[in-house]
């Protein structure tokens, strides 16, 4: 059992230095599933104790978590039947929540850049290191998710950019519509 998760953990790693595609994986609704609460349970957690305060009501962290994994899942599975390859979505879908896994130590990164997002007039700016340390670090993951993609779908590198930013896109949308952020009173 050890040695399985060592060889799968090793296979994620190859798969974040670009070196493996997500067809080494097992095609095992299990592990899917195990990988999808994971992430459910440990962003909700980052997202809970590392974001910053803000002035705003958020809503709950599990259930944007939850909706967010629901329409990215929605997302592939409505693009893999669109090219007809519905074989390759547990596997690419294991991938990708590998991989989203493998990335989380880098949220304190991101949470120590938040109080610079919203600066105030005269405020510091964001120390360089960090910007760049979060801006390489972020299309890191966002090449190995667009090599994912490519390698699943069989697509050219344009266009599985173009499926990644445009999925980006609607989901962020689809969120800012469900989860609507609403001003405190007082």
């Amino acid at each position: 059992m050890l040695a399985n998760l060592r060889a799968l953990f090793g296979v994620f790693v190859d798969i974040m230095l670009l070196k493996r595609g997500p067809e080494e994986l097992p095609a095992s609704r299990l592990l899917l599933t195990v990988l999808v609460a994971l992430n459910i349970v440990l962003y909700s957690i980052a997202g809970s104790v590392l974001a910053p305060p803000t002035g705003v009501k958020a809503p709950d962290p599990w259930l944007v978590q939850i909706a967010g994994i629901a329409l990215i899942l929605g997302w592939f599975r409505v693009a893999f039947l669109a090219v007809r390859k519905p074989e390759r979505y547990v596997q690419t879908m294991i991938a990708v929540f590998g991989v989203n896994l493998l990335s989380l130590p880098v949220f304190p990164l991101f949470a120590a850049l938040a109080p610079y997002i919203e600066q105030k007039p005269g405020g510091e700016p964001a120390p360089a290191v960090l910007q760049l340390l979060v801006l390489a670090i972020t299309f890191w993951v966002a090449a190995v998710v667009v090599r994912i993609v490519k390698v699943a779908f069989d697509w050219s590198w344009f266009v599985a950019i173009l499926f990644m930013v445009s999925s980006s896109f609607c989901i962020a949308t689809l969120l800012g519509l469900l989860f609507g952020a609403t001003l405190k009173p007082g």
